[in-house]
């Protein structure tokens, strides 16, 4: 159960959310689509949320933002959820209460997982894809190759949740377009839903940034339509995965466009400014990795931005 202290904290996380995005005036237009864009409110969105969560206030920080500047208006919405323990994946159930969001889990579903989908997710990642499997790369990038295989298949469970469900509905229920993203992101400013997201015909998967020169693709948020997004999940598969990181490697940005690519998948970048959200109330630069271990690429000017956070930080702290 959450504490009041708990509950007060995540408001106190979210109000910090608010601050930033009141904050934010710089923007890099070329990360972003062109003004004339057209968007549309898709008729039914399934969010898929999957990864860990960073503890109960920054859960619920992403929930309000989610709520605030995520859900489309006038969409009906199914919510869909695999974190990394019972305990975080009840604490979603509750932010997202609402019969409106028809919010299913992991846990919640568990008896009707096949196998694998049962098993403890050390147990099944040792089995499907022992380090043997990928040689030099394993060793060579370590830690980094089991966590983009926990990645990977709380990816695949989420939306082996979002067909079953799926599945028992109506046609006139149908899911229109599905948002994969991960428990720790904090939205600045409205993600727009582009009109071609509602086309299921096409092949097109909108993510927050890449870089084609050295073939990185986000991770952290997949807008596509529901066959395409099916086929990414699919990424967690063996008959999937290992030939892709003989092509890539284990770092997750280059199996994502390795993938996308395969699939002859079109990707579009439509930037939304956003922060990760750590368990300790502070703030991070989404991009940081990535800056670091490629700065060659373009990227948002977060400190510019966000003032490095600390004025943000300090609110979250004293509030």
């Amino acid at each position: 159960m959450v504490s009041a202290r708990g509950v007060a904290g995540g408001a106190l996380v979210a109000y910090g959310c608010w601050w930033a995005y009141s904050s934010a005036s710089a923007r890099e237009e070329e990360l972003r689509l062109p003004p004339e864009r057209r968007v549309v409110a898709p008729t039914f969105v399934a969010i898929c949320v999957s990864g860990a969560a960073r503890g109960e206030r920054s859960l619920a920080a992403f929930a309000d933002s989610l709520r605030r500047r995520v859900i489309p208006n006038e969409a009906k919405v199914q919510l869909f959820g695999w974190l990394q323990d019972d305990r975080a994946e009840a604490q979603l159930e509750r932010l997202f209460h609402e019969r409106a969001f028809g919010t299913t889990t992991r846990r919640m579903l568990f008896a009707a997982l096949p196998a694998a989908l049962r098993l403890a997710e050390s147990e099944a990642i040792a089995r499907d894809h022992p380090p043997t499997a990928f040689g030099a790369k394993w060793r060579a990038e370590g830690n980094m190759s089991l966590n983009t295989l926990r990645m990977l298949r709380k990816f695949a469970g989420v939306e082996f949740l979002r067909q079953h469900v799926q599945a028992k509905q109506p046609e006139e229920q149908r899911h229109t377009v599905v948002l994969r993203l991960r428990p720790d992101l904090c939205f600045l400013e409205r993600l727009p839903f582009p009109v071609w997201l509602v086309e299921d015909s096409l092949r097109c998967v909108s993510i927050l940034w890449s870089c084609s020169r050295y073939e990185l693709a986000s991770d952290q948020l997949l807008l596509a339509p529901p066959r395409v997004m099916a086929h990414v999940a699919s990424l967690y598969s063996p008959q999937v995965l290992h030939p892709m990181v003989e092509a890539a490697s284990m770092y997750p940005e280059r199996l994502i466009f390795a993938h996308l690519r395969a699939a002859q998948l079109e990707i579009r970048v439509q930037y939304a400014s956003t922060l990760l959200l750590g368990a300790d109330n502070i703030t991070r630069d989404p991009f940081a990795k990535l800056r670091r271990d490629w700065p060659e690429c373009s990227y948002p000017d977060f400190n510019s931005r966000l003032g490095a956070h600390t004025g943000l930080h300090e609110l979250v702290q004293t509030r």
